[in-house]
């Protein structure tokens, strides 16, 4: 019984699908962002549906990872680290030879 067009069960699994599909979009959204942020501007992601080590997920192509991964131009090393408009002072050791606490150290 039930399954038809007004049936609060299909309603809700049809709200269900289309919540998990704006969940994919987010996604895709996000690696596309953080992609261009790379200067990988050049790579086709391909999501889809792919197999994994746990099975079948929503992600980005197998090979499009490994070039990611593997490849050095491809490596994070070569991303200007952010600088804000200081560097911070380094933190000074909270011990003086190794022995005893500072008598300003907070710990």
């Amino acid at each position: 019984m039930g399954g038809g067009a007004g049936d609060p069960q299909c309603s809700r699994q049809r709200r269900n699908q289309r919540g998990h599909w704006r969940l994919r979009e987010i996604h895709v959204e996000i690696d596309e962002a953080i992609a261009e942020a790379y200067g990988w501007s050049d790579l086709r992601l391909n999501h889809g549906f792919h197999e994994t080590r746990q099975g079948a997920r929503y992600t980005i192509d197998p090979a499009v990872r490994v070039e990611i991964l593997d490849t050095p131009r491809r490596s994070t090393k070569s991303v200007p680290r952010p600088r804000g408009p200081q560097e911070p002072e380094p933190l000074l050791p909270a011990f003086d030879d190794a022995v005893f606490p500072r008598p300003d150290a907070l710990f």
